[in-house]
């Protein structure tokens, strides 16, 4: 007997915030969801982690935050225009 699974994928809040504490330190930081996801397409980026399922990827991160995940040469400021985050700065 087999077991089936289905799997629903929910859309996070961008602006949720998630608090990391440093147990040596005890002080703590806080980043958005959003800040979250995009670090993770600069893993995934950088091969660090394993490439997003399509499906997956296309329902959770919008296409804005993975082009803000882009990454240059460290210090290009190439195709920087008002409103838009320069490249390299990640």
């Amino acid at each position: 007997m087999g077991i089936s699974m289905t799997s629903t994928i929910i859309t996070p809040d961008f602006g949720a915030l998630i608090e990391f504490e440093d147990n040596r330190t005890q002080s703590s930081f806080v980043v958005t969801m959003a800040t979250l996801l995009q670090c993770l397409c600069i893993a995934e980026e950088h091969l660090l982690v394993p490439p997003f399922e399509a499906e997956w990827a296309a329902t959770t991160i919008p296409p804005v935050l993975r082009e803000w995940s882009i990454c240059g040469p460290v210090g290009s400021m190439e195709n920087t225009s008002p409103g838009k985050k320069p490249v390299g700065l990640c």
